[in-house]
This record gives structure tokens, C-alpha cells and sequence, in this order.
């Protein structure tokens, strides 16, 4: 009789487990991955709030408009000398606070939500140093 009794409660915890197994959510989908919300929030128009090169503010930016793309590509609007008019992205090694151009300029992104992209970037070379625009820029940018 024990051993009946033993079965029995067996028998009941497995059928409770697959009820309670079968009663989760009927809703099939799951969020994205964190590359695809990073991606997500990066994909956007961006225009400045404030750019600063080597701590004070940056000239030569007027009309400034940096667009990404979710499919690895951007667009940029006298964005010279930091960025070229257009060309690929991504997040080197999945590393999310880091987008490397295909010029190969790296951002190191200190804030990025659905309103802000904040991130630092160095540019360097021969042409970078005759014209002055050698060093450290910050880029404070909103979402257009």
C-alpha cells in the first residue's frame, strides 16, 4: 500500500510539472537579443547637440547630420574631418560600446538610449596634422 501510495504521488507531481509546463505564455516571441537592441537604438538620424574637439567646442560642423543604418551602412553630413560621407559600421568583436567605421575611425560610445548618442573618437594622419584637426573629439548628439 505504501508503494502505491508513493506511485501515485509520483504520478501527481509529474502531471502538475507538465501542466504548469504547458501553461506558460502564448506569446511566442522573445526580445531581441542585446546586439539587436543596441542596434536598434543606434539606427537613427542624429544631429549635435554639442561636439567638442580636444575640450573646447568644435567648428566646421554646421549643419551636421549623421545617419545609421540597421543594415551596417551610414550616412554623414559635413561630418569632416571624422567622418567620410558614407560607409559601413559595426560593433567590432560584438563589443556594444565600440562602432568601427570601414575607414576605420573607432567611437567609443559613452551613451547611447532611444534620444542620445554620446561617444568619443580620435583622428589622426598626415592630413589630420597639416590642417589642425588632429586629436580628441566628444560628440553629444539627439535624435533627430
Amino acid at each position: 500500500m505504501k508503494k502505491l501510495n508513493n506511485y501515485f504521488l509520483m504520478a501527481l507531481l509529474v502531471s502538475v510539472i507538465g501542466f504548469l509546463g504547458a501553461c506558460g505564455s502564448d506569446d511566442d516571441t522573445t526580445p531581441p537579443d542585446d546586439l539587436a537592441q543596441q542596434t536598434q537604438r543606434l539606427a537613427k538620424t542624429w544631429a549635435p547637440g554639442a561636439i567638442t574637439f580636444e575640450g573646447a567646442p568644435a567648428e566646421g560642423f554646421d549643419g551636421f547630420v549623421l545617419t545609421f543604418n540597421a543594415n551596417g551602412t551610414y550616412t554623414a553630413t559635413n561630418g569632416s574631418p571624422v567622418f567620410q560621407g558614407s560607409g559601413s559600421w559595426e560593433f567590432p568583436n560584438s563589443n556594444l560600446n565600440v562602432v568601427e567605421l570601414s575607414n576605420g575611425r573607432v567611437l567609443n560610445i559613452t551613451q547611447l538610449n532611444d534620444s542620445n548618442l554620446n561617444f568619443d573618437t580620435t583622428v589622426g594622419g598626415t592630413n589630420a596634422r597639416t590642417t589642425g584637426t588632429d586629436g580628441d573629439y566628444t560628440f553629444q548628439l539627439n535624435v533627430q
